[in-house]
């Protein structure tokens, strides 16, 4: 038996051959991504009914694309965060949705540093003026030794913490809604309630999943609750961070600067925050490595021939009626 399988995410398996291989080898017929663009309700209502998986990245798995896929067996997220997936309406139509933990964070949590970095030397400034002729030094700030907040202490926020505690010395402010123990006294990291961890840090990373509680959790009242010589390090997802009120905070020097991986809507056009010398933006690089696209594209596709050929997946994200 074939399964016709379409990867709506641009990145997934597309430096991993291997990946290609084992689906083939397994009877999957893959169809890619032809319109070089996030699929959005629309588009998948187009083409849903003729596949048997769906391997998306950011594109929007509605309830109506869901209910249109006739012969949908299994949804694959090239990721981790699933808030564009419908989970309730893919377990209402037991379709299990899988997605790949773990796969990118060393890569993610690269990026943050690597950002924090940047924020603070300026780099991307200096760099754009010495190519232009301009030799001009730009005073800028070490990481270390700082305190660095950690929202969100998963997989993604510990490494982030490893990173800057061990090689920059850096004091690790955590917040989370469930404290990891383990991770507190392992890392002899200490956790805060959130307002005291947005008021003490001198650089804070963003690495929570988008959902209705997180939605703008960084927003007016926390900018101004911020240092003014603090950096704001987003890789975490667009939505979190209210970006008209951070506009204003980086405009008006309310915060020394921010770094932005992700946007409410990617890609953002033309975005008034790209005016601003201490705004920082990358593409939604977070996971873009050679490695991360390895690892994860072999783990999720070890999962999804697992659900087609109906045997339990390692990494369930939801519970439909037929698991």
């Amino acid at each position: 038996m074939s399964y016709n399988m379409f990867i709506a995410s641009r990145s997934y398996s597309k430096y991993s051959p291997e990946t290609k291989k084992f689906l083939q080898n397994q009877d999957c017929k893959l169809e890619y991504n032809k319109l070089d663009k996030v699929y959005k309700e629309e588009d998948l209502l187009k083409i849903v009914d003729k596949y048997d998986c769906l391997v998306v990245g950011v594109d929007e798995v509605t309830e109506k694309v869901i209910k249109k896929g006739d012969n949908l067996k299994v949804i694959a997220k090239n990721g981790i965060g699933v808030d564009n997936i419908n989970l309730a309406a893919a377990d209402k139509a037991g379709i299990p949705v899988v997605n790949i933990p773990g796969a990118n964070s060393q890569s993610v949590a690269d990026l943050s540093v690597a950002l924090m970095l940047s924020l603070a030397r300026a780099i991307p400034v200096v760099n754009n003026l010495t190519k232009s002729g301009n030799w001009q030094r730009i005073i800028g700030r070490e990481l270390w030794g700082k305190k660095v907040g950690i929202i969100g202490t998963g997989n993604i926020g510990r490494l982030i913490a490893k990173r800057v505690k061990d090689g920059f010395n850096c004091e690790i402010l955590a917040f989370d809604i469930d404290i990891n123990q383990n991770f507190a006294k392992d890392s002899a990291v200490s956790y805060f309630e959130f307002n005291e961890v947005i008021a003490k840090s001198d650089f804070i990373s963003l690495n929570v999943p988008l959902t209705s509680a997180t939605k703008n959790l960084i927003d007016k009242e926390e900018l101004k609750n911020m240092k003014e010589t603090a950096y704001l390090i987003n890789t975490a997802r667009g939505g979190v961070v209210n970006e008209d009120e951070l506009y204003q905070a980086l405009k008006n020097k309310e915060i020394a600067g921010a770094a932005c991986d992700v946007f409410a809507k990617e890609p953002p056009g033309e975005h008034k925050l790209f005016e601003l010398d201490n705004f920082l933006a990358t593409s939604h690089i977070g996971a873009f490595t050679y490695e991360t696209n390895q690892r994860a594209g072999m783990g999720l596709a070890k999962d999804i021939v697992a659900v087609l050929k109906g045997e339990k997946p390692e990494n369930l994200v939801n519970n439909p009626d037929n698991t």
